[in-house]
């Protein structure tokens, strides 16, 4: 596994994001190339990469990754799996990996809330919730607090930065935020405040017990002056 995720980075950086750059400039034998080694690193078939530009996108992914087996990947955790209703559909119809946990998470708050807090309330216990319309000020960008960040860290050198990821999470991938981190404007002396933990499982990489037992430890150490 290990040695999949080196290789996988080192072409996503380098042979990968290049021939991205290129467009339509990029010969057909580095096309071929690119497309050969796309498909060895992420399981998917030539065919699909090839449909859509290299570029593949994280529904495609969980879409055709086990078509074969009419199965479908999870999105906030890509180990769990699902059935759709419709094969043909080119985006899953749901997330396995939610419809795995709602259940779970929703009788566990409402029973700490209701029989340890003893707060009696009967409004819903909403996972995730509908917060549109998304407006963040600015037209034409995406949202981004790195450069709040980078001001808050700058001015506290003191501040310091534990990133949780999961290795199998498809929604916020921690190699996002690996590049976001490296390229917001913090002194160099203060990047050693940041610190990374990868898991194997997802987004809540909590929901496995190994993860659950390393997290822990992860945080400890990270609380331990």
């Amino acid at each position: 596994m290990e040695k999949a995720l080196a290789e996988s980075r080192q072409f996503a950086k380098g042979d990968y994001i290049k021939a991205l750059q290129q467009g339509d400039s990029l010969s057909a034998d580095e096309r071929k190339k690119i497309v050969t080694e796309l498909s060895r690193l992420t399981g998917l078939t030539p065919q699909v990469i090839e449909d859509n530009d290299l570029r593949v996108d994280e529904g495609v992914f969980r879409k055709q990754l086990l078509h074969d087996q009419n199965l479908i990947l999870g999105a906030y955790d890509a180990r769990i799996t699902g059935r759709d209703d419709d094969a043909a559909s080119p985006y899953p119809d749901f997330d396995p990996s939610a419809a795995a946990t709602r259940g779970p998470f929703s009788a566990g708050i409402n029973n700490y809330i209701r029989g340890e807090l003893k707060f009696e309330n009967d409004l819903p216990y909403e996972i995730l919730a509908g917060v549109q319309p998304w407006n963040y000020g600015v037209r034409n960008n995406y949202a981004n607090a790195g450069d709040r960040l980078a001001d808050i860290m700058n001015q506290n050198p003191y501040m310091r930065v534990l990133v949780l990821g999961g290795r199998c999470d498809l929604v916020c991938p921690i190699d996002t935020v690996h590049y976001a981190l490296d390229h917001i404007q913090l002194a160099p002396e203060y990047r050693a405040n940041i610190t990374y933990a990868q898991f194997d499982a997802g987004h809540m990489m909590y929901v496995n017990l190994t993860d659950l037992k390393k997290m822990h430890g992860v945080i400890e150490n990270f609380l331990t002056p």
